[in-house]
Formats: structure tokens, sequence, C-alpha cells
């Protein structure tokens, strides 16, 4: 080969490599400075954050999102950035909503949503819907919550974790409308909860809810969907067993309404309805007037035959009548005494109006002890008069008193001292401070006081004082 082809075609090797190499070179430093923008933000973006981050530290959440937007602007494609706009929109929105401008507060979140879709702000977004459809539900404003329900339960169902959480929200505030008395927004709330999480309790508590209304088919069924989300639980079988056997006895009531009461009994027992309705109207201002309080809608009275009753409630030997948002009693085939109906009567209504008055939050022992007062009181039954004998070493303390009332294989000694001691302190109670007394302490119990702290309250007495004072009058 002649030396001049030969160098040329070395040089021309060389400027192939050096060309290829060099544009390698360029290559890498280019796809280098791609990946830095997509794996960093820019400087200008920091600065925008940390300015973000300054001024939520001087409380100022609407101020900050102007510059958390800019650094998103810049990188939008990085996710810390991105998730700071978010939790920027999300704590902005929860400012809003708890000043009540759920509208801009869902706005917000929305916007969170777009920037960073996740499980984190939809649920966020699906919570707010359900707070703005429990506030729209207690002013009775069922459609629009119904509406705000929908988007909750949209909003949620991409993610499990989300809709389990919001089913448990809407589980805990149709609890808090049952204590209410809102039963209409309680099975609202429960059926929308079912709908984002399919739990035992929102179906039991249905089934509660439909029970108490004497709607029997509709409780069967829902204990029946409780009890097939867990066949293990005990109690919502039980509840739906009692449910189906209610039900059949159903099969044979006749029912009647006097103004205040609608009163329900098995054709085939010897219930004299004109009695009863006498009875039940004097008891329900007997008692309003002294607790001062008359329900707003009317109280069910259901008559059994003694057998269905120990069939259906399992309840202990001797029970004559139990409240459980309905009164029930068992009726023997006999004709029973006006005086003795009468008692029962008046006992069970007491509870009914006391567990109205508090939400439920009364403790077992006082309402009890009330209950066996406005009974002697009314009617001096032969009953209630063989409750109100202390036995020989009573304690006289609250403790004692909270103590007692359960009754599981005890004697009836036991139970009957129990009550003894629940009426000793009611009778303290009125006769040092009267009737205004009992409603006052009754008032600051249903706000979740204890009885201690009620007494302080209402009689300005330490619970040292009030024992000290209730065993010296009782001993008397």
């Amino acid at each position: 080969m002649p030396l001049k082809s030969y160098i040329n075609n070395k040089t021309a090797k060389y400027l192939i490599f050096w060309l290829l190499g060099t544009a390698l070179i360029v290559f890498t430093v280019l796809l280098y400075g791609w990946y830095e923008d997509i794996a960093a933000p820019r400087i200008g973006s920091f600065e925008y954050i940390r300015k973000g981050d300054s001024l939520i530290g001087k409380g100022d959440l609407s101020g900050s999102l102007k510059y958390f937007e800019k650094a998103y602007d810049e990188s939008p494609e990085n996710s810390v950035i991105a998730a700071k706009l978010r939790d920027a929109y999300s704590g902005y929105a929860s400012s809003l909503a708890e000043a009540g401008d759920y509208k801009k507060s869902l706005e917000y979140l929305n916007r969170a949503c777009t920037v960073m879709p996740g499980p984190t702000s939809s649920g966020r977004l699906a919570l707010t819907y359900a707070e703005k459809a429990v506030v729209a539900l207690r002013a009775g404003k069922n459609i629009e919550a119904r509406t705000d329900l929908n988007n909750a339960l949209e909003a949620a169902s991409p993610y499990g974790a989300s809709s389990k959480i919001l089913g448990i929200f809407l589980f805990n505030e149709a609890v808090e409308a049952t204590k209410s008395g809102n039963d209409e927004a309680a099975i609202i709330l429960l059926k929308e909860s079912s709908l984002a999480y399919k739990d035992t309790p929102a179906f039991e508590l249905l089934g509660d809810i439909y029970y108490n209304r004497l709607d029997l088919k509709r409780a069967r069924f829902y204990f029946g969907k409780g009890f097939s989300a867990d066949r293990q639980n005990k109690r919502i079988r039980n509840k739906l067993k009692k449910s189906i056997l209610d039900l059949r006895s159903a099969q044979n009531r006749e029912l009647e309404e006097s103004p205040h009461f609608d009163i329900r009994y098995d054709k085939n027992l010897p219930v004299n309805t004109r009695i009863v309705k006498n009875i039940l109207e004097k008891c329900y201002f007997d008692i309003g007037n002294d607790l001062k309080y008359f329900p707003g809608s009317k109280t069910s009275v259901v008559f059994y035959s003694q057998d269905d009753f120990n069939k259906i409630f399992m309840m202990t030997l001797g029970t004559r009548a139990i409240y459980d948002g309905n009164i029930r009693m068992p009726m023997p085939e006999r004709l029973m005494p006006d005086d003795e109906l009468a008692e029962y009567i008046y006992h069970e209504y007491t509870h009914a109006i006391i567990s109205a008055k508090t939400d439920n939050n009364c403790p077992v022992w006082l309402s009890e002890g009330l209950a066996v007062w406005e009974s002697i009181k009314y009617t001096a039954g032969n009953l209630a008069a063989k409750m109100v004998w202390l036995p020989a070493g009573t304690k006289f303390t609250i403790k004692s008193l909270y103590a007692g009332f359960n009754y599981k294989d005890v004697p009836e000694e036991m139970i009957r001292s129990d009550y003894a001691l629940a009426y000793s302190a009611v009778k303290f109670i009125i006769n040092t401070w009267g009737m205004p007394g009992i409603s006052g302490v009754l008032d600051r119990v249903k706000s979740g006081k204890h009885f201690t702290n009620a007494i302080d309250e209402e009689f300005f007495i330490s619970e040292g004082e009030f024992e000290k004072r209730w065993k010296i009058y009782s001993q008397k």
C-alpha cells in the first residue's frame, strides 16, 4: 500500500473515532441535564417552597399558596413539590371547613386531587363532603345531604382505605344522631356507611333502629345482613333470632292509639284497652310534670303473652316489664289488677322519659331509683314497696350505686338491695333539693357528666359530703 493512502486511511479512522467519542460525550451531558431537570427542582422552586413554609409557620395558609403554586408551575413533574402544594391546599381547605365555608373548602380539595391524585387527597375530599352532609342533615336538609354523601362515596371509591375511613366516620356520626333522637338522619348515614364499607356494626344499628320503630321486617333484614357479614357474632345472631320471633308474634297483634301512646297487643290476651289508655295518659302528665319533659312523639307499648315474652327476650325469671325504646310487658292469661298494671306502666314510662331527657346517658341506678320513686308516689304498689328496705351493712357511696344492677345469676335479695340503695339516693336528693334538683342533675348527666360532677355543679357539694349527708338521712 502506498504511504500516502495509508496515512489518509489512518487519519480517517481517528477522525471517525473522535467524532463518535465527541457525540457520545455530548449525548451523555444532554441526557444527564435532562435527568437532572426531572429529578430535582430548579433553585427558584426551592426558594418558593422556603417562602411558602415560612408563611405557614406564621399561620398565613392563604398567603403560602401562591408560593407553592409558583414552585409547582416551575417544576410540575417534581413529586415533592406536588405533595407540598397538595398539603397546602388541604390545610387551607380544612380551615375553611372549620369556618363553615364548605363550598370553598371543597374547591381547594378538588385542586389538591388534581395536583396529586391518591388516597390522601381523595380521602380528605370524601370526608369533607361527608361533614357537609352531616351539617345538612342536622338542619333537616336531607336532599342536599344525600347529594353530598353521593359525592363522598364517589371521591373515596377508588381507594379501599379511603372508603373504610369514610364508612367509619359515617357510622360514628350515625351513633351521635341516634343519641340525639334523630333516627331519620341516622338511617341515611348508616345506609351510606354500609355502601362505603360493609361492616357488621352499621347493619346492626340499622336493625336496632327499625326494631325500636317496631318495623320488624326491616329489622330482621338488617340483622340478617349483619349476621351474614359476621357469623361468629353471637350478639347479632341473638338479635336476628329475637326479631324473627317477634315478627311471628306480631301477626296476632291489634293496634289502638291514645293521644300520646300506641298500644299493641295480642288479640287473644285479656287487655282492657280503655283502662290501659287511662293509666297511660295519667302517667304521661304525672311523670312529665315531675321531670319537666314531654316527648315529641308517641311512646309505643307492646303487650305479649307470657310465653312469647319469655321466648323473645329471655329475661330473668319474674321480669314483668322492660323498656328498650318501647315499653314491653307480658300479660297473664287472667286480667291483671289495675293497680299492678299501673305500677309496671309508671315504672317503665319513667325509664322512657329519662332515656329521652338524657339522650340515653343516665346511669342505670339513677334511672331505676327514679322509676321506683315515681311508681311508689303515684301507685303505692306492693311490688315497689318490697324494694325500698336497705339491708344491714349497706355502704352509702356513689361507687356502690354504680356497681349495682349487674344481674348475672345473682340472688333476688341482691337485686332488691340495688333497687333499695338507688331509691334511697333518689329520695334523699328529692327531699333535700326537690324535683328541680333531680331535673338539673339529669340535664347535666345528659351532657356526659358523671354524677359526681353533676351534683358538684348543681348542688355545690362534694362526693364525700353528699355520701355523708345521704347516710345520715337514710339512717333516720
